[in-house]
């Protein structure tokens, strides 16, 4: 079933909604207090956001078609049930749409320039989005371009055997024998790609762009081991005999739940984990936390551990599913974002901006649409550049 909150309020507002609908909106308003908040403030405010957000003669539905485009929706907003997240995230997506909209309508109301597409982002030379594609490293030093072989056994590993399930994953599956020594193998992305594995306990990672993952065959110890660099998603299968441990640098954190995001690239600040289910002991070099789902752990320069609550900490792992998700994000986090899914550079010019940004968009788009969605603020302007050699470089200007 499908539905575009939204379009439910204005039916809502014009008293054509169905039995059905109703039912669909009431359950969706119930779920949280910001769903609420948000309900009564769209059905006191909406002609006035949109008026403020319209273009010329644009009509309301086709102002709202654009918003939900502009945050990765369809053209025709639908909310999916059935898309990977559970209906709480959507609840979420749709309050935040909200959010954009507001903001977008607050944005243009005080600024005293027309709206302008074709200044928002100079679109002399576009870049393509990053895809499925990783390199495997076998015991032996053997490598396996994984976007480039079809499907089906890789290898057989000691301990286990290797098999390409789909066009952006890989699995290993363990192979009964006593006394078995397993051995290490690494997988790794490179800027612009993305893949995801199961381990042999069955285990599930997913791993960003530029990162990797080291680990053995199989688990035969007391414990199991990993070894990350960058960003990765973990699912992790329960075994209370063999706790699971992820090291990232002089970091480590022992799993006692399943679900979460570590990112550790070098260029973030700080190694943040973000935990959706169960929970996570984060250890550095000089202290250690428990967390819990819907917290965010951030080990700064010198090794101390910040603990913050993150209300929307599924918007960490939205680049799992195939989507940015900016919740109050500044923009120097933002284009690292960029950067890495589409391999260019980036050149800020001028005062950095201290301003945040809110809203969702594919990571499907090229780079040139999600930069249009940024651009949409009148705060920053974006031009693409080709560098000698080929290289593209983001220029981003603040106003």
């Amino acid at each position: 079933m499908q539905r575009n909150i939204i379009e439910l309020i204005a039916k809502e507002q014009s008293g054509q909604l169905t039995e059905d609908e109703r039912i669909y909106l009431q359950e969706w308003i119930n779920q949280s207090e910001d769903n609420r908040l948000w309900h009564e403030r769209w059905m006191n405010n909406s002609d006035e956001y949109l008026l403020s957000f319209q273009k010329g003669t644009e009509s309301k539905d086709r102002a709202r078609a654009r918003v939900w485009s502009m945050i990765g929706g369809s053209s025709q907003g639908n909310i999916d049930r059935k898309r990977i997240w559970p209906i709480a995230f959507y609840s979420r997506l749709a309050a935040a749409a909200v959010v954009l909209l507001v903001v977008a309508a607050l944005w243009m109301h005080f600024s005293d320039r027309k709206i302008n597409q074709d200044n928002n982002a100079i679109v002399k030379i576009d870049a393509r989005p990053g895809a499925d594609k990783a390199i495997l490293t076998l015991a032996d030093g053997h490598t396996i371009i994984l976007d480039s072989v079809g499907n089906g056994l890789l290898a057989s590993q000691p301990g286990a055997t290797v098999t390409k399930t789909t066009s952006s994953q890989i699995s290993y599956k363990g192979i009964e024998k006593e006394n078995q020594e397993a051995v290490w193998n690494t997988i790794s992305t490179p800027i612009g790609g993305q893949f995801s594995l199961i381990l042999a306990d069955g285990s599930k990672v997913w791993l960003n762009a530029g990162s990797s993952l080291r680990f053995p065959t199989i688990f035969n110890g007391d414990s199991r081991i990993v070894v990350l660099t960058g960003e990765g998603y973990f699912e992790i299968a329960p075994n209370k005999s063999k706790p699971f441990k992820v090291q990232l640098g002089t970091f480590n954190l022992d799993v006692l739940g399943t679900h979460f995001d570590v990112n550790g690239y070098a260029d973030e600040m700080g190694i943040k984990t973000t935990l959706l289910q169960g929970s996570v002991k984060i250890n550095s070099n000089s202290s250690s936390k428990i967390i819990a789902p819907g917290q965010q752990a951030n080990i700064v320069a010198d090794g101390s551990i910040d603990v913050k609550d993150v209300p929307n900490a599924e918007s960490n792992v939205a680049w799992v599913h195939g989507d940015f998700s900016f919740i109050e994000q500044d923009l120097p986090s933002i284009m690292h974002q960029i950067s890495r899914w589409y391999d260019v550079d980036v050149e800020f010019r001028g005062t950095q901006t201290n301003k945040t940004f809110t809203g969702i968009i594919g990571r499907k788009k090229n780079v040139s649409d999600v930069l249009k969605m940024l651009g949409d603020s009148k705060i920053v302007t974006f031009e693409i550049e080709e560098e000698q050699g080929g290289r593209k470089k983001i220029i981003v200007q603040n106003h």
